[in-house]
């Protein structure tokens, strides 16, 4: 038997924790996941008031495309540009869950992570 452990999230990880949940389950092979990714995505931006410069829209019956690799890098680029003060958080989560993801997933990973390493020499 194997027991895992988790590290405890400190209140102010929560946003770069659920942010790195978001855009990788958009990038899921499962339909209702993405759209369950959009709404957290949505939510989380408006709940930790974090600029994307009007890229949501949240709506009732919202269908994501699988192949939507292009919207997930932008709203990446854009919240690593307007919000800096997530990059530690937000790039430890990748690397914790990277560890556990498909190959698919770790490619789309690895691109939406990548703006957000000029942050790091700030």
């Amino acid at each position: 038997d194997t027991v895992t452990v988790h590290q405890k999230i400190r209140p102010k990880d929560v946003p770069g924790t659920l942010l790195n949940m978001a855009l990788l389950n958009l990038g899921s092979s499962d339909p209702n996941l993405r759209t369950a990714a959009y709404n957290q995505l949505c939510a989380l931006t408006a709940t930790f008031d974090l600029k994307i410069e009007g890229q949501l829209l949240e709506t009732s019956g919202l269908c994501i495309p699988s192949n939507n690799t292009i919207f997930i890098k932008s709203v990446s680029e854009k919240l690593a540009t307007n919000e800096p003060h997530l990059t530690l958080e937000f790039l430890e989560e990748c690397i914790q869950g990277f560890r556990v993801s498909s190959i698919e997933l770790k490619h789309l990973c690895l691109e939406y992570m990548t703006p957000w390493l000029a942050n790091l020499v700030r």
